[in-house]
């Protein structure tokens, strides 16, 4: 049985970084929450008036449970496109799926350069 050739390494790099502009939706997802929603001192509408409350936005409590549905959503569906694309097909054709495996990282760049080129999308307070 023939041993197939090695898999040039543009494919791999082209493919991971196709699946970063997907993954925009699912890490701005996880930014928003990380940055709205953590810092905020209550969880609840009803938690808003306790004393010692300071840190409660209303806006950022309604939208939540729709940011977290989209993220389970979108990321999701984005751990099955890269198993997909990263595992199954190389074994489909019958090579190794360390090359592919090796540059998912790449997936995080096309989100790393809209954040700064759009100055971080805002932060709190603004």
């Amino acid at each position: 049985m023939p041993v197939p050739p090695p898999t040039p390494v543009w494919k791999p790099v082209v493919a991971n970084l196709f699946l970063g502009v997907f993954a925009l939706i699912p890490l701005f997802f996880v930014f928003w929450l990380v940055t709205y929603l953590l810092p905020m001192d209550c969880r609840s509408v009803e938690e808003m008036g306790a004393p010692g409350i300071e840190n409660c936005n209303y806006t950022t409590l309604d939208h939540y449970p729709v940011v977290l549905t989209g993220l389970v959503v979108f990321g999701g569906l984005l751990i099955l496109l890269t198993l997909l694309v990263d595992v199954a097909i190389p074994l489909w054709r019958k090579r190794s799926p360390g090359p592919w495996l090796a540059w998912t990282p790449l997936i995080a760049v096309p989100y790393l350069v809209f954040h700064l080129l759009t100055g971080g999308w805002g932060g709190p307070g603004l």
